[in-house]
């Protein structure tokens, strides 16, 4: 019972960190607060330098892959299933993060733009998840899992940065 009670406090604790975020409040300057791209109406969501990436999981493996070059990177056991469930449409016992947080966007009528995979620095990988808000186009800065485990939620493209994919991935032709 007190493993299901400590999720469930990190589960309402992600819920007032996202509310925050979208309201703007600054919950004590401990949290990047999302940058606003711009106007929703000028707006457009940019690939240019990005390739578009198949989404594969293969027990602790996520597998990203595009034409003759593929990423393998093993997550964690949580996220993998999370992207699992994700791309199977399936839901678990109870929702996972991830669902909630796509029961929260849905809510307050928050769409999902875009997740990609940004940039590569001291072994971790960096992404974004652009979303619309009314009239503000918001990047939130995420890790890659957390925004290919929405991105599958809702059949948006994950995209890569094509530099990263040549030098990280392997030839798969």
């Amino acid at each position: 019972m007190a493993k299901k009670s400590k999720i469930m406090r990190m589960h309402y604790v992600l819920l007032l960190i996202l509310f925050s975020f979208f309201m703007g409040i600054n919950i004590g300057g401990y949290f990047s607060i999302p940058s606003v791209i711009g106007n929703a109406s000028q707006y457009s969501v940019s690939t240019e330098g990005y390739v578009p990436v198949q989404i594969n999981v293969q027990g602790s493996d996520l597998v990203m892959s595009s034409d003759c070059r593929a990423l393998r990177v093993t997550v964690s056991d949580t996220q993998a299933l999370s992207i699992a469930y994700g791309l199977e449409k399936r839901v678990y016992d109870r929702p996972l993060t991830h669902d909630i947080m796509k029961d929260i966007f849905d809510n307050y009528e928050l769409k999902v733009l875009s997740a990609r995979v940004i940039f590569f620095e001291n072994g971790i990988y960096f992404g974004d998840l652009v979303v619309q808000q009314g009239n503000k186009v918001l990047s939130i800065d995420s890790r890659p899992t957390d925004a290919i485990a929405i991105a599958v939620r809702y059949d948006i493209p994950v995209y890569f940065n094509q530099t990263l994919l040549e030098e990280h991935g392997t030839d798969t032709c």
